[in-house]
């Protein structure tokens, strides 16, 4: 469990104990914390707690006269007190007010027993900064002796570590999948202290270790064989009978878990299963019915699979019990704390009835959480941090299993929403961002675009500059999932160039996947002489920048030898005149290119016919499509083929690909609209323009869909004047799609226009990182471009134009328009024939 999210837990903890009467808890925490962190030489008070016997102290420091031995100045004396210290501890609300708890317990102390040096107060309650020192200044001021407050947050920050997070088992009753994350050099530490010791195993402490190791190791395959060293060590907890019983159920739970999922083998814990669900309806605490249901849960689903012999008869009658158990919680507690962490329990245990729809417990698991949400405004130290994680895991477990996440989406949107306004900024963009890599891998790639989106317009800014690249990086990513390369390209530039922007060199990393992705784009569309510039940045980078750059031991492997190789390959097949141009670029990378020629004359010698089908099935453009005089993009969307034509100059290439890769993020913003297209063929004419404004005319004919476009580059300086631009061309495009859809003009726009503004339009989707054009300049020289004669090398192999592959990732919807009524439809044929046969008559 992440820090934040452990202190979290913790607090929630620590606020149960005043609803359940946990004074004597809440001093043994405090005395334990004392002793770790405060003073070592500390007393107990020895008088009744709630009648006052104990003069104020919960506890205090004894005198200890080892300050005057030679070894005074070591860190073990320096914890000890050499004046008598009082520490009081309380569970009341607002102990700070004006002669209120604080004050009553430091002029009880002070009344009584000996003078002491300074007096620390614990609360279980939150206390403002500024309201402690001004408790401490009054005490101070007043009875003229030192004052330390330390409040439940702060106490909630020292349990979450290590050395202490055993007093939070203890007292705290702590869930057992709550446990700090711990550095990685201590286990083997660990085991050699228990593989060597003798030492009698039954303190919490001792379990705390044990329990740490067993989840250290139980997923890890190299480590996982010493589960049979340590899983022997939770039997003597669980079957030594003087051991509490708490911690006979906790280790109970760690054995079963451990073994189930480390192991795959759970066999002949059957009597420990039954051992702890025998008496599990006496269990009190949040914490105890959270590990209760989660056990009941590995026990099914392993029941199921016959890992043991417990009946599933067994677990539903338990299951049962459980629900009347949660039921009556739920419906008796008047914390608001509790009855939504009950809730929540409730919600969960519907995903122990595994036999039933998926579906339906899905549905039913979204009612019962947004029951949930509905309270959590009014909770105080609930993890609604942590709840955003497991709906999160649980979205991901449903994709997984093609099941339809929407209500937990739904969900986690309303999460998210409660998050930001408690100030949880980088906490709502990290669950967005989680979010957005699980849709990225279950290839549900439009809601890992608009996530990402999202992401980098509300949540990002200057100061988190890396998470904006990730982002970009990502879209880049899933772009190019979709086939839409020049989108990928447009935001794997970005990525590249916000990294290297400002000379950061811990984002190194970063520029290189962003460029290693821009080339993986232009081969794939055919664009290989482009590739072969960026390909030279990517290299010189990684010579520069990786340690100990071995080029067979990187994921660019294939993108710096096998495509390289292929290139050359083909151009001594179909394009001989490009061979100079390709060893004058191939020679910049010294060994390299060694490697490069000795796999290509490795390479079969392919027939020309065989080159170009193979091409036409794995690239999604011609080969060399970026030489020649006029150069073509095509690419399949929603049914239509759009192909863009324009002069092979620098200038033109930087404006004509800006408007594609706008042309393919408006594509998919639009694609769930309904807007009703036909399947066809788009031709778009681009030409650079001197006016300030794009111009566009269609001058196709009935066989043709063509537009001329002229678009001028974009000089401007300010956000606003770029906003215009990108308005400008967006307008544009729209008005290219309008042309092959089927809806009234004023659907039309009303639908498009609600996507292009707002703050999550389009246009703020394109302002972000860089204009198109500077990244052009930035990454594509124009000396370099200018040298290769790129329209004297002619490209006439295709003598069928441009090839152009189907695009299952974006189809053409052909359902029935969504305004679509079948009897108006009637109607109007009816209409239609009654008109004709007057005429015809």
């Amino acid at each position: 469990m992440l820090p934040d999210e452990l202190q979290q837990q913790i607090r929630f903890n620590i606020a149960q104990l005043s609803a359940k009467n946990g004074q004597a808890d809440f001093e043994k925490i405090c005395l334990y914390f004392s002793r770790k962190r405060i003073h070592t030489n500390i007393l107990p008070a020895t008088g009744p707690v709630q009648a006052g016997g104990d003069q104020g102290r919960d506890f205090e420091t004894f005198h200890s006269y080892v300050s005057i031995l030679p070894i005074a100045n070591s860190l073990f004396i320096g914890n000890f007190s050499v004046y008598p210290v009082a520490f009081a501890c309380s569970l009341e609300k607002d102990p700070a007010r004006k002669k209120g708890k604080i004050y009553q317990d430091v002029q009880s102390i002070l009344k009584s027993g000996s003078k002491v040096e300074r007096i620390y107060f614990f609360s279980g309650e939150d206390i403002p900064v500024a309201k402690r020192h001004k408790s401490e200044n009054e005490v101070k001021s007043v009875f003229g002796v030192e004052l330390q407050i330390i409040d439940a947050q702060t106490l909630s920050q020292h349990l979450a570590d290590g050395d202490l997070f055993w007093i939070a088992i203890q007292y705290l009753k702590m869930p057992s999948e709550a446990y700090p994350v711990v550095s990685e050099d201590w286990y083997a530490e660990l085991l050699k202290e228990y593989k060597e010791g003798s030492n009698r195993i039954d303190t919490i402490g001792e379990f705390c270790e044990i329990k740490g190791a067993v989840r250290h190791i139980y997923k890890n395959n190299d480590l996982k064989k010493d589960l049979l060293f340590w899983l022997p060590k939770l039997d003597i907890f669980i079957n030594t009978h003087d051991t509490n019983r708490f911690l006979i159920r906790k280790a109970i739970y760690e054995k079963f878990v451990a073994s189930l999922i480390g192991l795959d083998n759970v066999s002949g814990q059957e009597t420990n299963i039954e051992n702890y669900f025998s008496d599990f309806e006496e269990c009190d605490s949040i914490a105890e019915l959270t590990d209760a249901q989660l056990l009941l849960s590995f026990c099914t689903v392993s029941c199921l699979k016959n890992r043991h012999n417990v009946s599933i008869e067994y677990f539903k009658s338990i299951a049962n019990k459980f629900e009347k158990l949660l039921l009556t919680k739920i419906n008796t507690t008047q914390n608001i704390d509790i009855k939504v962490a009950l809730i929540d329990i409730h919600a969960n245990l519907i995903f122990h009835d595994v036999l039933s729809d998926a579906n339906t417990r899905v549905q039913m698991f979204a009612n019962r959480m947004n029951s949930v949400i509905k309270l959590l405004p009014r909770t105080h130290f609930y993890g609604i941090s942590a709840l955003a994680n497991r709906i999160n895991e649980f979205i991901e477990i449903l994709l997984r299993n093609k099941i339809d996440a929407s209500e937990l989406e739904k969900i986690a949107g309303k999460i998210d929403t409660l998050l930001a306004k408690q100030g949880g900024r980088n906490i709502v963009a990290d669950k967005l961002k989680t979010r957005a890599i699980t849709y990225l891998n279950n290839n549900e790639l439009f809601k890992a675009i608009d996530c990402l989106h999202e992401l980098k317009i509300k949540w990002f800014n200057e100061e988190s500059i890396q998470e904006s690249i990730q982002a970009c990086l990502l879209l880049a990513k899933a772009y190019q999932k979709l086939n839409l390369f020049y989108a990928s390209k447009y935001y794997a530039l970005i990525a590249s160039y916000l990294s290297m922007k400002d000379n950061m060199i811990e984002c190194y990393t970063y520029f290189l996947e962003g460029l290693s992705l821009a080339c993986e784009n232009e081969y794939k569309t055919g664009s290989w002489l482009n590739y072969i510039n960026l390909l030279d940045g990517l290299i010189a980078t990684h010579y520069a920048m990786t340690k100990d750059f071995t080029v067979y031991n990187h994921d660019d492997v294939h993108k710096i030898i096998y495509y390289p190789a292929i290139i050359k390959n083909v151009s001594i097949a179909l394009f001989p005149n490009i061979l100079p141009l390709l060893d004058k670029r191939y020679s910049n990378w010294e060994d390299i290119k060694n490697e490069i020629d000795e796999l290509s004359v490795k390479m079969p010698k392919i027939k020309r016919e065989d080159i170009l089908d193979t091409a036409s099935k794995q690239l999604y453009g011609n080969i060399f499509n970026d030489l020649g005089e006029i150069r073509t993009i095509g690419f399949n969307a929603l049914g239509s083929n759009w192909q863009f034509h324009f002069n092979n100059d620098y200038e033109t290439n930087s404006v004509a690909e800006e408007f594609i890769s706008k042309f393919q993020i408006l594509i998919v913003d639009i694609k769930d609209l309904g807007i009703c297209l036909l399947s066809t063929n788009v031709r778009i004419n681009i030409s650079l323009s001197t006016a300030a404004k794009p111009s566009y005319k269609n001058s196709g004919n009935d066989d043709e869909i063509t537009w001329d476009i002229m678009l001028p580059p974009y000089n401007g300086d300010t956000k606003k004047e770029l906003e215009h631009h990108q308005f400008e061309s967006l307008v544009v495009a729209q008005a290219i799609i309008y042309d092959v859809s089927l809806l009234p003009g004023e659907q039309y726009i009303r639908l498009i226009g609600e996507r292009l503004k707002g703050e999550n339009g389009i246009i703020n989707k394109l302002i972000f990182g860089r204009h198109y054009a500077d990244l052009y300049h930035n990454f594509v020289s124009k000396t370099e471009f200018n040298s290769q004669n790129r329209t004297t090398l002619r490209n006439d192999i295709y003598k069928d134009g441009f090839s152009i592959r189907s695009n299952d990732k974006l189809p053409w919807d052909n359902s029935i328009a969504p305004n679509y009524n079948k009897k108006k439809s009637l109607k109007n044929i009816e209409t239609r024939i009654t008109v004709f046969k007057k005429i015809c008559l």
